[in-house]
């Protein structure tokens, strides 16, 4: 009896011990977020958490990021203040964007929906000088409207693009041939500024020659065929003459007028192929590298 009596004594005092010391399971810990009931003083005073909830508005931050704009004006031209339709007017914002319109038949432009920010504006047309830029600060409450007037150009053989000057060249294997190994990368006019002027036929030599060398069959690189190049350099001079006068650009259509480009900053020296995959991403390879980049809109 007496062990018996011991080991009840000894289980009462375990099971008092263990009661003194469980923690009881309605208290609340320092991280816990304290439970009242409807009605209770507690709940009135509970504090708001200060997170955003997707019901709440958005900053005046956010917003802006979203807002659009537009710019508008007319071109004219300075000595007659006439309109100057199919102007190409650019404007580029401080994120490397550029987007250029054209100007209508009364000279009038107009960007739409643009991101809001701050651009930088220039207006050039067929003819006349490339116009000061102008810098503004766009706002969606107040559209901006940018008049430009374009002095005449007297060297307007400087503005006409590769094709023209193409077109002096006869019709032939020897032109083709020529295109397929210099103009995939080069634009023709490019010589005449380089040299400010034609080059003669012993400086377009140098420059073939140097280019053979990078990109001849021996290179390696080889995407330029055997040339005979003296020959070459002689048959470009004697059709590329500061005497020669290349033909106007050809007439912008209805639907060019309307067009709308856009262009972005480059981060390599530049690139040189570009491709679209099966799902419409845009893939451009850069130039003297083996870098791919992606464009993201």
């Amino acid at each position: 009896m007496p062990v018996i009596k011991r080991a009840i004594a000894l289980f009462l005092f375990l099971a008092l011990t263990a009661c003194a010391t469980t923690p009881q399971t309605n208290t609340t810990s320092e991280t816990e977020t304290p439970m009242a009931t409807v009605g209770s003083e507690a709940q009135e005073q509970a504090e708001i958490p200060e997170t955003i909830t997707k019901t709440e508005t958005p900053t005046t931050t956010s917003m802006l990021a979203n807002e659009i704009v537009s710019i508008t004006g007319q071109i004219t031209a300075n000595d007659t203040n006439a309109p100057i339709p199919h102007a190409f007017v650019q404007a580029r914002n401080n994120k490397g964007m550029v987007i250029t319109v054209l100007s209508n038949e009364e000279g009038d432009y107009q960007f739409t929906d643009l991101p809001a920010g701050r651009y930088s504006v220039s207006a050039r047309g067929f003819g006349y000088a490339r116009s000061l830029t102008e810098i503004v600060e766009t706002e969606p409450s107040s559209p901006q409207s940018i008049p430009f007037k374009l002095t005449p150009d007297a060297d307007i053989a400087a503005q006409v693009s590769g094709a023209e000057w193409l077109s002096l060249l006869p019709d032939g294997d020897e032109t083709r041939q020529f295109i397929l190994d210099c103009q995939g990368c080069h634009q023709l006019g490019w010589p005449r500024q380089a040299y400010n002027g034609w080059p003669t036929s012993s400086q377009w030599e140098t420059s073939i020659k140097k280019m053979h060398g990078y990109y001849g069959p021996r290179s390696e690189f080889p995407i330029i065929g055997p040339m005979d190049i003296p020959r070459t350099a002689a048959w470009l001079a004697e059709y590329l003459t500061d005497e020669a006068t290349p033909p106007q650009p050809l007439p912008i259509s209805a639907a060019a007028q309307a067009m709308r480009l856009t262009e972005y900053d480059f981060p390599g020296v530049g690139p040189h192929d570009l491709v679209l995959d099966a799902n419409g991403q845009v893939i451009v390879t850069g130039m003297f590298s083996d870098d791919m980049y992606v464009l993201i809109l």
